[in-house]
């Protein structure tokens, strides 16, 4: 997972793939794990993005 820091903290955040993008976010009782079955089809055409929100998971 990557690590964007910024004035309000930090967030994690995961890229794959390649071609338009999907940004995945999870449910409130989750982290981005919540995701690992569908990236790997998602990836073969899309760039996705998930993230973990603030308070959750490594942000």
């Amino acid at each position: 997972m990557l690590m964007l820091n910024d004035d309000f903290g930090h967030l994690s955040y995961d890229l794959v793939g390649g071609g338009s993008p999907v940004v995945l976010v999870h449910a409130g009782v989750a982290d981005h794990r919540m995701w690992d079955a569908v990236v790997p089809a998602l990836a073969k055409w899309h760039t996705v993005i998930r993230y973990d929100l603030r308070g959750f998971g490594r942000s």
